[in-house]
């Protein structure tokens, strides 16, 4: 990309970023030396699990900054931690979402969020809660997407199986 004389901001897309963390701090280590000997020509962006604050994973975060990371998008996916269970998101009950958007904006790295609604146990309470996170962690840009189950997996045949599905419905998402 260097070589191309692009300047400029890189987006990496990885949803595994931190599932191997030694093998990253080596990898953010070598963009370190390679964001300093090109005076910085990249700033990244990258999509994480909410494993990213970990205490375990936290001096990935200052790495991450010292090699140009400007901003992650976080799955946060719901403020509710019984939505979540019933989502079989663990991660995201074994970490504190915001503990992890707050370590991150310390280090000057911007939080984007997304959030899913749409299970059976959201409510009009569940949409004010993410409406709250984002305004007092604030974060300046989320997104929520419907709950859209992907042909095959269990929740969808649970969902057809029940008739619940609309079949030939305009399939967008996050608009």
């Amino acid at each position: 990309i260097y070589d191309t004389g692009f300047r400029g901001g890189i987006f990496t897309v990885d949803d595994n970023f931190v599932s191997e963390p030694a093998a990253m701090e080596e990898i953010l280590h070598g963009m370190i030396e390679f964001q300093r000997d090109n005076n910085y020509p990249f700033t990244f962006f990258t999509q994480a699990s909410i494993d990213l604050g970990k205490d375990s994973l936290s001096h990935l975060v200052g790495l991450m900054r010292q090699a140009g990371f400007t901003s992650v998008f976080l799955g946060i996916e719901s403020p509710d931690p019984a939505t979540l269970k019933a989502m079989n998101k663990t991660q995201n009950i074994k970490t504190d979402p915001q503990d992890t958007v707050e370590r991150l904006q310390q280090h000057g790295i911007e939080v984007f969020a997304g959030f899913i609604y749409g299970t059976d146990g959201d409510t009009r309470q569940t949409a004010d809660l993410i409406v709250d996170f984002v305004q007092s962690n604030g974060i300046f840009s989320s997104m929520t997407g419907k709950l859209t189950p992907m042909p095959h997996p269990p929740l969808y045949v649970e969902l057809k199986d029940a008739g619940r599905l609309i079949e030939g419905h305009d399939p967008t998402n996050n608009i």
